[in-house]
């Protein structure tokens, strides 16, 4: 019989890193023969800042999901059970992670993401007997380990995991003395989805003759989204045509684009919430460029998944050096990029959008292709043979 691997983690709609990889690597491993089954807390109400406004039914979600991957929601309890003064988050999803591990008996559960769900996922591991692989990207450590009784929790729980796979230098720091790890190869995106030709609905992301400038992420401090409303401003002001769309929401943090921009004033700048990840690829092959800069950011290693798409979708990016960090250094052969230094300030990032729309989209490079179907092939047999071997070592 085939590998039967539990992902427990986010899965869209939520939008975002963490979904995104857990979407695409369910299904490459699905490809491979292993059956997957994934348990989600994507429709729980805290969640609903991160996930996918839509208007017509999530039963696209599954337009995009193999057949050999199934996905479970689970349900928050105070829906249905009142416990004065408790939240429940966290068991709800416990119980409906348990409940499903039970059910498909997977060989190895698959925790992305310390909080909740490593934490759940060790409780059921350490139960069942079954083997447990835990990951974590990296960006949000600095906020999740802020206090010495988080990390010393975490690294209680990490001590008995089968493997630990740190996929960012920060990650590796905080956590690798106290667990087992393993390397994986990094992600790059499918070219099945990510191509320069996944075009359809473009029209939904405005007039294709001017112009369209955009940034899909969190809207936080450390990419300059202030100075980016203001180049734009700038070069509007210069060429009289352009738009500008920015993409993903406001998560917990102190930065609110209300403060830099009056949208009923400024009809030229559109503000949308996070899109579902099979819309990305139509999103970034409309754009005349992403702009996605950062400046002091706390974890520059930590690479952003959207920059990768871009280069899959053969999209011209505006970037500082620092947006890289953490990228594999051969994806710079097959990207157009316009590189402006960390304190640019917005007149200087208006020039770059200028020459950006002057020079225009380049032809594909050679080799794009086979670059980027080598390379999620690698992303994917790693992390199946991972999955594989930390199968076989049964508790």
């Amino acid at each position: 019989m085939g590998l039967t691997v539990a992902i427990l983690g986010k899965f869209p709609p939520i939008s975002g890193q963490v979904s995104t990889l857990n979407l695409w690597l369910a299904n490459g491993l699905a490809e491979k023969g292993a059956k997957v089954v994934v348990c989600t807390d994507a429709y729980y109400p805290r969640k609903q800042s991160i996930r996918a406004s839509r208007d017509e039914s999530d039963s696209d979600i599954w337009r995009e999901l193999h057949p050999g991957v199934s996905v479970v929601y689970a349900a928050h309890l105070s829906d249905s059970v009142f416990l004065p003064f408790s939240e429940l988050g966290y068991v709800s999803y416990l119980a409906q992670a348990r409940k499903t591990i039970l059910a498909h008996k997977p060989d190895v559960i698959f925790s992305h993401y310390l909080e909740p769900y490593a934490l759940a996922g060790s409780q059921i591991a350490d139960e069942l007997g079954i083997p447990h692989v835990v990951t974590h990207a990296g960006s949000d450590i600095v906020r999740l380990c802020g206090s010495e009784d988080l990390r010393t929790l975490y690294r209680s729980v990490l001590r008995n995991v089968t493997y630990f796979v740190p996929k960012s230098r920060i990650a590796g720091d905080v956590f690798a003395e106290y667990c087992p790890t393993r390397t994986v190869s990094p992600y790059l995106p499918d070219p099945r989805y990510f191509n320069g030709n996944n075009k359809a609905g473009t029209r939904d992301w405005g007039n294709q003759d001017e112009p369209v400038f955009g940034f899909y992420g969190k809207f936080v401090h450390g990419k300059k989204l202030d100075d980016i409303i203001q180049a734009f401003r700038h070069y509007r002001q210069r060429y009289g045509k352009g738009r500008l769309l920015f993409v993903g929401g406001e998560i917990g943090g102190k930065f609110h684009l209300s403060e830099y921009l009056d949208e009923s004033q400024d009809e030229a700048i559109e503000v949308r919430r996070f899109i579902p990840n099979w819309e990305v690829p139509r999103l970034l092959n409309s754009l005349t460029c992403l702009v996605y800069t950062k400046s002091s950011y706390k974890v520059a290693q930590h690479a952003a998944i959207i920059l990768r798409e871009a280069v899959a979708c053969n999209t011209p990016v505006i970037a500082t050096q620092e947006s890289l960090l953490g990228c594999p250094d051969s994806l710079m052969e097959y990207a157009q990029f316009n590189f402006v230094e960390p304190d640019a300030g917005a007149e200087a990032l208006s020039f770059a959008m200028a020459e950006m729309v002057e020079v225009g989209r380049s032809a594909a490079k050679a080799g794009h292709e086979e670059y980027f179907q080598r390379g999620y092939a690698q992303y994917v047999d790693s992390w199946y043979q991972c999955l594989l071997d930390a199968a076989g070592q049964k508790k």
